[in-house]
């Protein structure tokens, strides 16, 4: 299953679940970090040498 389908349905789930202010702006956000022709649009960093592998949430925050 492809991973924006993932993340979809498991955004569906939550919007069930609970109550959000604004229920596309967040099914938009779920499958757009895999919106791309290329790769993917999740922000890799590679830590430890590089052997493991981590968000880098210092640079999506920074946008």
């Amino acid at each position: 299953m492809a991973s924006s389908t993932v993340h979809l349905a498991i955004t569906e789930e939550l919007i069930r679940r609970r109550s959000f202010k604004d229920p596309e702006r967040l099914r938009f956000g779920a499958v757009l970090p895999d919106f791309r022709k290329s790769g993917n649009g999740h922000l890799f960093i590679y830590p430890c040498g590089g052997y493991r592998k981590a968000y880098n949430m210092t640079g999506l925050r920074k946008g």
